[in-house]
């Protein structure tokens, strides 16, 4: 949530089946000289992917997370993300997002959430 100590500063929209928006990550993300480290992109793409699925009323639990890391992540540098769903099955969805700024792709993401047989909150 916004008051939790490491979220990064973000703007965030749902439309049309697809969740957008801006981050920027502080200082207090930094891992090497200038970069994001890894364990925040990480996290930054478990969230917001998780948050498009509770936005498409898939109330699941990651099953797995795939990072790419194709460029270091800039600090102090506001970036977008993208977030969307590739397939969806009975139990099972597959989410992919991606992080860039400029024409850059600095990380993507993709992973496979689960919805519990006994999820009596499934019908969100």
């Amino acid at each position: 949530g916004p008051h939790h100590p490491l979220r990064p500063e973000l703007r965030i929209a749902h439309e049309a089946g697809v969740t957008h928006g801006t981050v920027s990550f502080g200082v207090t993300f930094e891992g090497p000289p200038g970069c994001v480290h890894g364990g925040f992109v990480a996290h930054f793409f478990d969230q917001i992917l998780g948050q498009h699925n509770l936005w498409a009323k898939i109330p699941a639990m990651t099953g797995t997370l795939s990072v790419r890391f194709r460029k270091g992540t800039p600090i102090l540098r506001e970036l977008s993300f993208d977030v969307r769903h590739e397939r969806r099955g009975e139990r099972k969805v597959i989410t992919s997002g991606r992080l860039h700024a400029g024409g850059e792709v600095f990380s993507e993401a993709e992973g496979t959430f689960v919805v519990p047989k006994s999820a009596s909150w499934s019908g969100l």
